[in-house]
């Protein structure tokens, strides 16, 4: 996967984030919603995604996941693993920490 917008060979201002959905619905209304989703992330400043620290990968999950759940409604979320994951193949997760960047959706 390629990033959005490079500014060097390792450094990123956009970054092209997936959200991976896995798991079986138990009611209707869920249902088609396993897949993959992409989703882009604007820094304010260029990123090596290889490496960010652990706070900035919690603060891009958290805004991907927020945006993934603004857009894609699911009625029982615990049918569902959600992963967010850069685009470098590496997995993220939000752990709740403060936040150190901001981006655009």
């Amino acid at each position: 996967m390629k990033s959005m917008k490079q500014d060097s060979a390792d450094s990123m201002a956009s970054l092209l984030c997936k959200v991976t959905v896995t798991g079986e619905p138990s009611c209707k209304s869920d249902s088609g919603i396993a897949g993959q989703y992409e989703f882009g992330v604007h820094l304010k400043r260029t990123v090596n995604p290889s490496a960010l620290a652990d706070a900035e990968k919690s603060e891009i999950a958290c805004r991907v996941l927020d945006c993934f759940h603004s857009r894609i409604g699911i009625d029982v979320l615990d049918d569902f693993v959600i992963a967010v994951t850069l685009p470098n193949g590496q997995e993220i997760t939000d752990d709740d920490t403060p936040a150190l960047l901001w981006w655009v959706p």
